[in-house]
């Protein structure tokens, strides 16, 4: 008899069994689909270790993104295997929660079970953040990027659809950068040309400044 070919596990099929499903971030207990996902995704992490010749290393570290991490857990016990992680991983795990990863997501990307994980996030004294937390962190970001753009706060409010007043109020209370903003003046001079009215700016100091509008409903002054 012929002896039978070893599975050939593929990134395709590994897709096709999750589906449409949120496989990280499935809060069902036992989810059968979850269950078959991790199953055929470790075998398909086993076979790519021996078809690559070497263990998995952890992810390249990125000074200017990951929190820098030193533990020291004392090894004894039932706690030697949890204390070996947290020494050997404790950046990387740092590294992922700020990221917004989830115990699972972690478990994956380090080869080890989700309850390893959380006795080490216990260790870390760290959590896996909340999609309320982690939409509250990307719009803070937004404002910051957009104030370093250097937009107004009412072109913010604007730009985000929301009440200036409360844009300025949100910078504010949690000390986030606020534009450098200086309110000028201009003497505007209106003529007649040819029945259309044209309008001049000009400054304190008599010198014509160019007014021109980069809203899609302006136009050009």
């Amino acid at each position: 008899m012929l002896a039978m070919r070893p599975k050939k596990y593929t990134t395709k099929e590994l897709t096709q069994i999750a589906g449409t499903h949120d496989v990280f971030h499935c809060g069902v207990a036992d989810c059968k689909i979850c269950k078959a996902y991790w199953q055929y995704a470790k075998g398909l992490r086993e076979q790519s270790k021996d078809e690559a010749g070497v263990k998995r290393g952890r992810p390249k570290k990125q000074a200017e993104s990951r929190k820098q991490t030193t533990i020291a857990v004392t090894y004894s016990g039932k706690d030697r295997s949890i204390a070996k992680l947290v020494n050997e991983y404790g950046e990387d795990i740092t590294y992922y929660i700020n990221k917004g990863f989830t115990v699972r997501r972690i478990a994956y990307e380090l080869d080890h079970k989700d309850a390893e994980i959380v006795q080490a996030l216990d260790y870390l004294k760290l959590s896996p953040k909340t999609r309320s937390e982690l939409n509250i962190e990307a719009y803070r970001d937004k404002l910051v990027e957009l104030v370093r753009e250097g937009l107004s706060v009412k072109a913010i409010a604007n730009c985000l659809h929301k009440n200036y007043q409360g844009i300025r109020m949100y910078l504010r209370k949690y000390e986030l950068p606020l534009p450098d903003t200086k309110k000028i003046t201009f003497d505007r001079i209106v003529s007649k040309d040819g029945g259309q009215s044209k309008y001049r700016y000009f400054d304190d100091n008599g010198d014509e400044v160019k007014i021109e509008f980069v809203h899609p409903n302006h136009k050009t002054a």
